[in-house]
């Protein structure tokens, strides 16, 4: 797999180089139909196989982003908590746009992480894919640690996690080598809100978002 090697640099100086192989511990997430009676690392693994091979077999998804991006966004939108990943990652700021700014947001932030992650999907090959027990938290919730292996590259490690709902598991946070989702998207749009404040904010984003 050619890797894309588009950095998201963080405040703290670390950066994240290899994002598209990071997006196929992601894709895991799309749950089958009897999710509700699995474990969350058994839905991570069983969909794991089925998502890899759904890229790999399909030679229309190779090298079509946009088609790609479309069917992370049918896929994985139900099982990933969008909302409340986005809302965080303006943490106290959110206060700062009104409801309808809150709902336009959110919607373009999902669009950035599903076509950032979309990536490397353009072109991979030989994962392996290692599924470890879940973890129980305090509160009920689930993390699952996930490393990926590839020819010729090093293991990334991907962590969920998962909340349980009456519609089955879904993902509240996840990171990337020790690195949040949230943080990522805390470093990269807290700062730009306050500076510019809700208006240019949201068309910044949505500028962006017509670049890519």
């Amino acid at each position: 797999m050619i890797l894309f090697l588009k950095e998201i640099r963080l405040n703290q100086g670390r950066s994240i180089t290899r994002i598209g192989t990071i997006l196929i511990p992601l894709l895991f997430l799309v749950f089958s139909l009897n999710a509700r009676s699995e474990t969350s690392d058994q839905v991570v693994k069983n969909v794991a196989e089925n998502l890899i091979n759904q890229v790999k077999t399909d030679k229309s998804l190779s090298g079509n982003k946009p088609k790609i991006a479309e069917m992370v966004d049918r896929e994985v939108t139900p099982y990933i908590d969008f909302n409340s990943i986005c809302t965080r990652s303006l943490g106290k700021s959110i206060a700062m746009l009104d409801d309808a700014q809150k709902t336009e947001y959110t919607g373009l932030c999902k669009k950035i992480i599903i076509n950032t992650y979309s990536i490397g999907l353009t072109d991979f090959k030989n994962i392996a894919v290692k599924v470890l027990p879940p973890k129980v938290q305090a509160n009920g919730d689930e993390l699952v640690n996930t490393i990926v292996s590839q020819d010729g590259e090093d293991d990334i490690h991907v962590d969920f996690l998962m909340h349980n709902t009456a519609n089955g598991w879904i993902a509240e946070e996840f990171h990337i080598d020790g690195i949040s989702i949230v943080s990522n998207l805390f470093n990269q749009f807290h700062a730009m809100l306050v500076q510019d404040g809700a208006v240019q904010f949201i068309e910044h984003l949505k500028s962006k978002l017509t670049k890519n």
